[in-house]
């Protein structure tokens, strides 16, 4: 993963450039690299954009489309999505990370790319939403099952909240917290109550920063993304 990073690393005005973006600071969502976890998770983030935006015009939100989503999914989606302030990218996701103030992701893989670059994020895991857990296998075929799949899927995400103390790749590795999650019934005005939270303390950004990147393995890979980040 470290070395993934590192291959991708290059001057933020250099990613900004290719993607035509303003030099500003963007908050960077992951809607889910799978349909089911973006048709469950993207109205939360629809919503919450609206909210902030509402809130502060400030606030300019880069969307990031996976590939497993197609153009016909995405269109739907933003028809029902008429919140302003909203990029719409297929972009290296490493690059996107870069340039981020502040990634909002479930958990996944995308939590330990945010580690290795150094990205402060915010969890988010709602326990409203069963059909952003997916399994795979025979219990992956029961759970389309209709109502006994919700069901399971509920004490799933029950058991979840109960025996697992951390769901994102940094505190999973620290043992402690490191990033802030959410974990719970996750509505879009306690995600942009989050934010705004998370944003607004810069000083805490930074140490979030500073103890993502010394986790990383590779020393030459964080020193390079810290100058990138801070501009020298």
């Amino acid at each position: 993963m470290a070395d993934k990073v590192q291959m991708a690393i290059q001057s933020r005005s250099k990613i900004l450039a290719r993607y035509g973006l303003s030099d500003r600071p963007y908050l960077l969502f992951f809607p889910g690299s799978r349909p089911p976890h973006f048709q469950a998770f993207f109205p939360i983030i629809c919503d919450t954009i609206h909210l902030l935006r509402k809130k502060d015009p400030k606030y300019t939100a880069i969307v990031n489309i996976p590939p497993f989503i197609t153009e016909t999914m995405l269109r739907d989606a933003q028809k029902k999505c008429q919140t302003e302030g909203i990029i719409f990218l297929r972009a290296n996701s490493i690059e996107m990370l870069i340039i981020a103030e502040l990634l909002i992701s479930l958990p996944g893989t995308n939590t330990a790319e945010a580690m290795y670059a150094g990205t402060p994020m915010l969890v988010v895991t709602p326990l409203n939403k069963p059909d952003l857990i997916i399994f795979d296998g025979l219990f992956g075929l029961v759970v389309k099952i209709p109502l006994l799949g919700y069901l399971l899927r509920r004490l799933v995400l029950l058991y979840l909240k109960k025996k697992t103390k951390f769901l994102s790749a940094p505190n999973q590795k620290a043992k402690k917290t490191i990033v802030p999650e959410m974990i719970g019934n996750i509505t879009a005005i306690s995600l942009t109550n989050k934010i705004i939270q998370t944003v607004n303390d810069k000083k805490g950004l930074e140490i979030m920063r500073h103890q993502l990147l010394a986790m990383n393995h590779s020393s030459q890979a964080s020193l390079s993304i810290s100058k990138i980040i801070h501009g020298r």
